[in-house]
């Protein structure tokens, strides 16, 4: 999508961000941003202001869709607009079972810690 629409890859969250970059650096394309300095999604909203401008438009969010709206939220805050692609978006909970599936119960963690998130960056003032 970064090639298609002609914007650079963000990569951001410690070290896990310059990972990502090295498996996306083909040599041939190089436009992507590494911001490793955040630790969390509130200081990666604020660090990325030294890499983009507001007015070059909206960013292209990809993330993990239990994390899209705290990311908004912390992106929004700092003025940024942000697009998600719709081929991106993903039904989340595909199937239903009596016993639940690890993934399911990971899923379930996952919400417990992106709702808890995002009431701790409602009260501290980050959204």
């Amino acid at each position: 999508m970064s090639e298609q629409f002609s914007i650079p890859l963000i990569f951001s969250g410690s070290g896990d961000a310059a990972h990502s970059a090295k498996y996306f650096n083909d040599e041939v394309r190089q436009i992507f941003i590494v911001e490793t300095k955040s630790l969390n999604t509130f200081e990666m909203a604020k660090n990325i202001k030294k890499f983009i401008k507001i007015s070059d438009g909206p960013l292209l969010l990809a993330t993990n869709p239990l994390h899209h709206r705290r990311t908004i939220l912390a992106l929004k805050k700092q003025n940024f607009d942000v697009l998600i692609p719709d081929n991106y978006l993903k039904d989340i909970v595909t199937s239903y079972s009596i016993i639940p599936s690890t993934k399911g119960i990971g899923n379930f963690n996952e919400i417990i810690y992106e709702s808890l998130g995002i009431v701790w960056y409602y009260f501290t003032g980050k959204i």
